[in-house]
């Protein structure tokens, strides 16, 4: 599958939003909720080529754009503190500001909310953030697709939006898409 494929069959999908997962989805490595900042440059690297390249060209064609994350500042506890460490709205700030220039980074909406760690039972997986995303680009739900390597959270969100599963440490590819919504 090709960029212009991809984008192809977002459009016969009626997808408005494009949602993406940050660890082991648009970056081929996770955080683990304590990334330190002497290691992001290694973090960095690990991108999706496909992530790169699609992102501003989803812009390009209209599309509106999303991080979905459970990386969370609320982490931010004991000796992990946001002087040596980048956590949530932090960690995203600074990825997306490394890859790509502000005109394309800025139209980012980013949802960096853990429910475990908030003790929140209520909103499972990733549904509190297809919900924030889903209201704050006045779109329904069904017009999202969340990309996320984690089982759980594609359960969790299926019937809520399309959600499509990425290979852990893979990351986002084109193929991701034609694999798993024939």
């Amino acid at each position: 599958m090709t960029c212009d494929s991809f984008i192809q069959r977002l459009r016969q999908m009626n997808i408005k939003i494009v949602a993406f997962d940050m660890d082991q989805t648009a970056v081929r490595a996770h955080s683990m909720g304590r990334l330190r900042k002497d290691e992001f440059e290694g973090y960095a690297k690990m991108v999706s080529n496909d992530f790169m390249e699609v992102v501003p060209v989803l812009l390009e064609e209209g599309f509106k754009l999303a991080i979905a994350t459970h990386s969370d500042v609320i982490e931010y506890v004991g000796d992990i503190k946001p002087v040596s460490h980048l956590l949530g709205e932090h960690l995203v700030d600074r990825l997306l500001s490394e890859l790509f220039p502000s005109h394309v980074k800025d139209n980012f909406f980013v949802v960096a909310y853990n429910p475990r760690r908030r003790l929140d039972t209520t909103n499972l997986g990733k549904t509190y953030h297809i919900h924030k995303i889903s209201d704050h680009y006045k779109v329904p739900h069904s017009q999202i697709i969340l990309f996320d390597d984690d089982e759980d959270n594609i359960i969790q969100t299926r019937g809520l939006c399309t959600a499509i599963p990425v290979e852990p440490k893979v990351g986002f590819v084109y193929s991701n898409l034609l694999e798993r919504s024939e």
